[in-house]
Parts: structure tokens; C-alpha cells; sequence
């Protein structure tokens, strides 16, 4: 990963998730980008190499989505 590279993407939330997954493809090089669901159980461990797409329960992205 570049220093360079996008790190977050706030201008995302309020899309739905398969248009924020196509514009961090875009965007990034990472290939490991999760849908979640809100309030879902997920690890706090950091992976450089992971995105997580948080959705409500209309597959709408509610939390900016992040490297890590």
C-alpha cells in the first residue's frame, strides 16, 4: 500500500453498499472488502489488507468505510 492510497471513504455513507464496494475497487487495491451488518459481531483486529462496508438493513452504508 502506498502512502498515497485512500485510507477512508466518508462521501459513502447513505449509498447502498454494491455502488460503495464498486467505487473502493475503483479506488483501492485492496480485494478483502467485508459487508457487515450493523451490530454485528466482528474482531478489532487491524488488517491493512481489509475494508469493512458496515449496512443497515437495507443494504445502505452507515459507517464511513476504512482501511483496516
Amino acid at each position: 500500500m502506498s502512502a498515497a492510497q485512500k485510507r477512508v471513504w466518508p462521501e459513502l455513507v447513505g449509498k447502498d453498499a454494491d455502488s460503495a464496494i464498486k467505487v473502493i475497487k475503483k479506488e483501492s487495491d485492496i480485494t478483502d472488502i467485508q459487508t457487515v451488518r450493523d451490530n454485528s459481531p466482528v474482531t478489532l483486529d487491524f488488517h491493512p489488507s481489509r475494508i469493512r462496508v458496515f449496512v443497515d438493513e437495507k443494504n445502505i452504508v452507515t459507517v464511513e468505510p476504512r482501511i483496516g
